[in-house]
């Protein structure tokens, strides 16, 4: 889950604005690299949206 959080975070937020992501795993099950990646950009892509950040 860091390595895909690194590979896509966001980068640019506006200068009077903050955030804090936290990601929590809570299968029991070890699922693969790629869908972790998938899931991780997804909520990125619907964080962006909902925030307005580049």
């Amino acid at each position: 889950m860091r390595e895909a959080y690194r590979k896509n975070k966001v980068y640019k937020t506006k200068a009077s604005e903050t955030y804090d992501l936290i990601f929590i795993y809570t299968s029991k099950k070890i699922s693969p690299y790629d869908e972790i990646e998938s899931k991780i950009v997804l909520t990125l892509q619907q964080f962006k949206t909902a925030t307005g950040v580049e």
